[in-house]
């Protein structure tokens, strides 16, 4: 189904949930074959331009969601958490280990946030519990991966993984590295060997964490 009808049902879901209620939605339309009920922004039948196409329709219909939830009473005790699921080669077609591959969106918005403003803090996918359940005063003890992306003295990185490597993000630069012949095959800015070692650790242990439950 393409994502307007999904959201549409979406929010008629929304209406009869009871609160408070936690619940997910997961777009398709800006994934292959990207094929949109949209006349297109971009001209050509390219792949690039068909995805970014594709997305600029997903983030249309989000706008349309967003905006018609702000006219619900709903608005005012919600808090709306925005992120992609995974990076994407295109537009560019980045290589397979490149960290612009695997930097992706992540905005909170909804009537419940009493603040705004950028979070300049470099984290990853697995901070989001931590940092909504310590806003709402609840342990994230569950979620060990995880840190609180508003809490300053935390360290700040990032780690991803793709097939047989591993790229650690710091503020000073990233690196990746291949694991089969163990050496760096990207880097910029600067990032030091205890980084490096970081990133080993935080692979080995969580495909440890992962290989036990």
């Amino acid at each position: 189904m393409h994502d307007h009808i999904v959201l549409n049902r979406f929010f008629g879901s929304l209406k009869k949930e009871q609160e408070p209620f936690f619940a997910t939605l997961f777009t398709l339309s800006s994934h292959e074959p990207y094929d949109v009920p949209m006349a297109p922004r971009f001209k050509g039948n390219d792949q690039t331009t068909l995805f970014k196409n594709a997305v600029a329709y997903t983030d249309s219909v989000l706008g349309i969601f967003i905006n018609r939830l702000k006219k619900d009473p709903l608005w005012q005790s919600t808090l709306i958490v925005l992120v992609a699921d995974h990076g994407h080669p295109l537009p560019g077609d980045d290589p397979n280990d490149r960290p612009l591959k695997f930097h992706i969106p992540l905005i909170f918005t909804g009537g419940a946030l009493n603040l705004k403003g950028t979070i300049a803090n470099i984290g990853s996918q697995t901070d989001i519990a931590n940092t909504v359940l310590d806003q709402l005063g609840i342990s994230a003890a569950g979620f060990r991966w995880g840190k609180d992306l508003l809490d300053s003295s935390a360290r700040q990185f990032a780690f991803y993984s793709f097939n047989d490597g591993f790229g650690f993000v710091t503020k000073t630069g990233t690196a990746t590295m291949d694991n089969i012949s163990k050496k760096i095959i990207y880097q910029s800015g600067t990032i030091d060997s205890a980084a490096i070692n970081c990133g080993k650790a935080y692979m080995q242990l969580s495909y440890e964490d992962f290989l036990n439950r």
